[in-house]
């Protein structure tokens, strides 16, 4: 079909039924975009939806057309496809899911907390806790021969320091796990589930699934209250008024005059727990699933960490980390985003018109035209290091934490590497849940690596 003098996007050869049935019941979504894709051998194309005078849906998977469609100030997020998602910060406007005057509000008030000076502080408490994890976790592992879940060990180191760095608040072994359970369970249910199910929003109070997982977002609700009000606590102790010189998320969300109540507070405290630990912690799962399946790049990175040549040592951990990132992408894609003008590709030849939805599919992007795409092979960066595909997306609803989650995962990759040799005991299994690509009961085995290893 032609756009004046340009063509649309070709569409997919998924039927209408199939691509609807996918999107609903299937949890397999990324891996379809990914076939639709070598189908037509195209990373662009168009999806077939039943519905009349709607706009077009577009699955964008080029890199170059994804960038400037995300910075374009004219692009702007679907709130209605991420209703669901705000539900779990009781639909409050807030920093991850809306648009408009709070979204701006919000970003101002968190963003003197993501400073570079600020920086070392989640450093130091990065490290402290990767050690209080290898002192009273790891070690014990291998003292007892025993393999441990990666997946979840990494989710609950996530939100140990998450917790710890960006709200000040030191979690109970009791509760991180209580914690950790009520955020996958939330998360499963209003981020994938009622996403792609609309339905299950006015009837699923008869699903016993549906009951639990509200019964978690109350909770969080709940544990973010409890933390801020742990803060003003904190500051009343301390007998001061003043803004900490060292700013913090939670002194940012406390102290800013740009929201309006505590709803508002409360809501984004529940969207840095909601966005800043399963996508974390899966992308270290996964990047040390792939280092004991891939022995020979293991040794050399370990090599590296504990050589003198520390410019080398960063760029293969950067390499290596990059690469894990792009085999098993945290998100399975980058969410809805509305058009305000059209984009063209392909000197033109072909056209998104304004107006048009779409959607960046993570397997698509980080596979399309990419040599040996399903090989971990860290290389492949120092061969190309201009290649990019977007960690953290790009443009002004880019990561905002996403210092604080690189500064996480290189420092917990280097300790482990550095010191510790994995082996996979059970592959488990890959799940698209909650926006996140998981590996449920994926399990590894440590050992100490002897100084002359």
């Amino acid at each position: 079909m032609l756009y004046g003098n340009n063509a649309y996007p070709p569409y997919a050869r998924a039927g209408m039924m199939k691509t609807i049935r996918t999107s609903m019941t299937s949890s397999q979504l990324p891996w379809f975009f990914k076939q639709c894709s070598e189908d037509i051998n195209s990373s662009v194309f168009r999806l077939r939806l039943p519905f009349a005078n709607a706009p077009m849906v577009v699955a964008v998977g080029d890199i170059d057309t994804v960038k400037e469609i995300l910075q374009d100030p004219g692009t702007i997020k679907s709130e209605p496809h991420f209703a669901s998602i705000a539900s779990i910060a009781a639909g409050v406007p807030n920093i991850l899911t809306s648009e408009g005057p709070q979204w701006k509000k919000s970003r101002k008030a968190v963003s003197p907390a993501f400073m570079k000076k600020h920086l070392d502080r989640m450093h130091h408490i990065c490290r402290e806790e990767t050690e209080d994890w290898i002192n009273n976790k790891l070690k014990r592992f291998m003292d007892k021969d025993v393999d441990f879940d990666i997946g979840t060990e990494m989710v609950l180191l996530t939100l140990s320091i998450l917790c710890r760095s960006a709200f000040d608040y030191e979690m109970k072994p009791k509760e991180l796990k209580a914690i950790g359970a009520e955020l996958s369970i939330a998360s499963k249910e209003f981020a994938f589930n009622e996403l792609n199910r609309p339905f299950r929003a006015r009837f699923g109070i008869l699903l016993s699934s549906v009951r639990r997982a509200r019964l978690a977002r109350t909770r969080l609700q709940d544990f973010a209250k409890n933390i801020l009000q742990g803060y003003r606590k904190k500051k009343r102790l301390a007998n001061s008024t003043a803004v900490s010189t060292e700013e913090t998320i939670i002194s940012c969300i406390a102290d800013s005059k740009k929201y309006d109540d505590d709803s508002q507070r409360i809501a984004d405290i529940v969207m840095f727990l909601f966005a800043g630990v399963e996508n974390t912690a899966y992308s270290l799962a996964w990047t040390l699933f792939e280092l004991a399946n891939n022995p020979k790049v293991a040794y050399d990175l370990r090599s590296a960490l504990n050589g003198n040549k520390d410019m080398r040592a960063q760029e293969m951990l950067k390499d290596v980390l990059r690469e894990g990132m792009r085999l098993r992408p945290p998100v399975s894609g980058i969410g809805i985003r509305t058009v305000g003008r059209d984009f063209y590709m392909g000197k033109k030849s072909i056209v998104i018109p304004k107006g048009s939805q779409i959607f960046v599919p993570s397997l698509v992007l980080t596979r399309f035209d990419v040599e040996d795409p399903e090989t971990f092979r860290p290389s492949r960066w120092r061969d190309h290091p201009e290649k990019s595909f977007l960690l953290f997306s790009t443009g002004r609803r880019n990561c905002v934490g996403q210092s604080l989650a690189l500064a996480e995962i290189t420092w917990v990759l280097s300790r482990l590497c550095a010191k510790y040799e994995f082996e996979v005991t059970s592959k488990g299994s890959t799940e698209y849940s909650s926006g996140t690509m998981k590996c449920l009961k994926t399990r590894l085995k440590a050992q100490c690596i002897k100084k002359n290893k």
